[in-house]
């Protein structure tokens, strides 16, 4: 049920950053934007949540880091240097690739 949920909210969360990128964040209405980052948020901390608890199903040290690290990356470009406009894009697709990534990996593992 863990990894279930974890692939349900690693797919919105993918989904979501995709679709906002192309559809939402060109508008011109800050109510509904603020609104969809705010969901994206949701999915983005159920995401890294879930992730962190399957780390404790995983029996393998090499995947427990490797699920602390899909839990962790989402807010691995803050570390660096803040986000700006223009690297906006190239972090929205490390977020995207990353959360692919887990869920297949969540997917083939259990």
């Amino acid at each position: 049920m863990l990894n279930d949920l974890f692939v349900i909210f690693g797919s919105l969360f993918a989904l979501s950053v995709l679709f906002g990128n192309i559809f939402i964040f060109r508008m011109k209405n800050d109510i509904l934007i603020s609104n969809y980052v705010t969901a994206i948020r949701f999915f983005l901390f159920l995401y890294s949540l879930f992730a962190f608890l399957l780390m404790f199903r995983v029996p393998n040290p090499a995947f427990k880091i490797l699920m602390l690290f899909f839990a962790a990356s989402p807010y691995l470009t803050l570390l660096g240097k803040a986000a700006n406009y223009y690297d906006q894009k190239i972090y929205s697709l490390m977020h995207i690739v990353f959360a692919v990534i887990s869920v297949i990996f969540v997917v083939w593992y259990f």
